[in-house]
């Protein structure tokens, strides 16, 4: 494991004495080039030589005080900072470069948060010879939501096995999948390494060093991949390509799998067609076209998906946002419109899949049949088999759906067993 100082900080040594001491310039001989600043103080009333402490501060770019009482070294102690401030001061933009903490949880319920902090410097007059003083003021700091932060990106382009992540000089995760604590109250920073986050092989272990040293790369390989229910595990292709971030001592890192290096751009500008494909999501054409289920994705910025923590039916979602496309269209500027003629689209594929199968029998034993896609529609056929569909409605959060796209034959996703006690 690799161990860097994130923030750059600096090293100090602080020495108080009530008595005399020897220079000992034997000991700093032996480390000569160690970059170590040293603080001196004197504490209290005496008559004994002060040369050499002074020497130890002067000679390894620190400061001497002199404090009179015991009482007073709380006060006195604090005034080491001015001097340590001065060089970022003379610095200036070298010095002013964003510090970012680790992940941690808010105290103001914004959730998983990473804290960016600047240097405050007294840049006065001080009408002396000297243009300026030479004091640092303080630090401020702005908070950035991780939830911000993924809003921001374009998730749905990545496919549902596609994903980024960034890593600090420390190794740390930002923004990973499976960075999800499992306690929602704790005080300490969530550091997570990369090598934890993943199962690990050597080629991570690589790419991980190559991350932290600021390298440019990219890497395809074959990796074992945890299922979102944390059932199974599969094997797969993965294509880890990396870049540094500029201005910050993060790298970041995208992961696709093959079949997601390209995507579907859907663009439906006839309104006939559009209107056509909607028409199938109608929920009373379930027993035409199957129980359909849509992704509670943010279509359109006045058209709210259900709160995860609220019980609100998918079938409410999908008769509202019908209503909506047939009030203002899918053109509409409140809308992403990709977004929605993509789902517009897998809606009439998923339609013409139905009627196939309307015309086609059976095997012994087949309850349903259904269909999911990218676009975020599924459909479950016959109609009542989809009152009891239990499975996510956001494919890109179903796990029966992200294995399919990495397995070439069938999978089976078996019922969890429970116990009579789980039972009512």
């Amino acid at each position: 494991m690799t161990n860097v100082s994130r923030a750059n900080c600096n090293k100090i040594i602080m020495l108080f004495t009530d008595g005399g001491e020897e220079r000992a310039e034997e000991i700093f001989k032996k480390y000569p080039k160690q970059a170590v600043r040293i603080f001196t103080f004197s504490v209290g009333q005496h008559n004994y030589d002060k040369g050499p402490i002074q020497w130890m501060a002067c000679a390894n770019k620190g400061y001497y005080y002199e404090i009179p009482s015991i009482g007073a070294i709380r006060i006195n102690t604090q005034e080491y900072l001015d001097v340590l401030g001065r060089p970022m001061v003379k610095a200036e933009r070298k010095a002013k470069q964003v510090q970012w903490t680790n992940v941690y949880l808010d105290a103001l319920e914004l959730g998983l948060v990473i804290t960016g902090t600047l240097p405050v410097f007294n840049k006065t007059n001080t009408g002396s010879k000297k243009s300026q003083n030479q004091l640092i003021l303080g630090v401020m700091a702005i908070d950035v939501s991780l939830e911000d932060i993924k809003n921001l990106t374009p998730r749905f382009t990545f496919g549902p096995n596609g994903y980024y992540f960034a890593i600090d000089p420390n190794g740390y995760v930002l923004l990973h999948p499976n960075l999800q604590p499992l306690t929602a109250k704790f005080h300490e920073p969530v550091t997570l390494d990369f090598l934890d986050a993943e199962l690990e092989n050597e080629i991570k272990v690589e790419i991980r060093k190559k991350m932290i040293d600021g390298n440019t790369g990219s890497h395809t390989i074959s990796t074992l991949v945890k299922s979102q229910d944390e059932r199974y595990i599969d094997a797969s292709q993965r294509t880890y390509t990396f870049a540094p971030v500029k201005g910050t001592d993060y790298s970041l890192a995208l992961v696709l799998p093959n079949h997601s290096l390209h995507y579907i751009r859907s663009n439906i500008a006839d309104t006939i067609t559009q209107a056509k494909f909607s028409e199938s999501l109608m929920a009373d054409k379930f027993d035409e076209y199957g129980y359909t289920f849509i992704a509670p994705r943010v279509y359109c910025t006045d058209l709210k998906p259900p709160d995860k923590n609220k019980n609100k039916n998918n079938t409410e979602f999908l008769v509202e946002f019908n209503d909506y496309i047939d009030t203002k269209t899918p053109n509409n500027d409140m809308c992403n419109v990709e977004l929605v003629n993509r789902l517009l689209l897998d809606a009439g594929i998923t339609s013409t899949l139905i009627k196939h199968w309307k015309g086609t029998n059976v095997q012994p034993g087949v309850v349903a049949r259904f269909v999911a896609t990218d676009g975020g529609i599924t459909r479950v056929f016959p109609k009542s088999a989809g009152l009891d569909w239990q499975e996510e409605a956001e494919t890109y959060e179903s796990s029966f759906y992200k294995r399919s796209l990495d397995n070439d034959l069938y999978i089976f996703t078996p019922t969890p067993y429970l116990s009579k006690e789980n039972c009512e």
